[in-house]
């Protein structure tokens, strides 16, 4: 009976060992949620199989859950994946890396936003495989057109600056 003590802690330090992650849903859209003290989330997908939204999807900077305040870092692999009915993809400047095949065929993209100015890393390069990017405008900041457009799996899109306000963008007058 005395061994019983040790599970708890046993268990804790086994899930900080192996990266333990919570989902949450807010506002429609899916996170996966690094550890509170990483303070970190990324977007995925909601269904098991990838992608499972629709029409516009607008992703914030942070999100909070539980009191803790997450910053959006990532879109997961698949998170987008097949969704034909996606019109568009608006991603904060906190947004870092894009995961694989996260925006596999989704062919009803007509607009994708991306305010960080430098473009996230795609590793692997397909988050954007089986996707008409020569239908898609992307908005991107003024001053980062070219950085994106240099790039093989970013530069296959139809660009166009942002006209408004992203901090630290060519509009940001404070």
């Amino acid at each position: 009976m005395r061994n019983i003590h040790y599970i708890p802690a046993l268990l804790l330090a086994l899930c900080t060992l192996q990266g333990f992650s919570q989902t949450t849903t807010i506002d429609g859209i899916k996170y996966t949620l690094d550890s509170p003290e990483a303070g970190e989330a990324s977007v995925s997908p909601i269904n098991n199989g990838g992608g499972g939204y629709s029409g516009q999807v607008v992703i914030p900077q942070t999100i909070t859950y539980n009191g803790i305040e997450y910053t959006v870092t990532a879109i997961g692999d698949n998170a987008f994946k097949g969704d034909d009915n996606l019109t568009s993809v608006s991603m904060p400047l906190t947004i870092e890396s894009l995961g694989d095949k996260a925006f596999f065929q989704c062919s009803g993209i007509i607009t994708i936003r991306c305010d960080a100015l430098t473009p996230p890393d795609v590793p692997g390069e397909s988050a954007f495989h089986k996707m008409d990017a020569s239908h898609v405008t992307m908005i991107v900041p003024g001053q980062s057109i070219e950085l994106y457009a240099d790039l093989p799996y970013w530069g296959k899109f139809i660009y166009n600056p942002a006209d408004d306000n992203i901090p630290g963008g060519e509009n940001d007058h404070t």
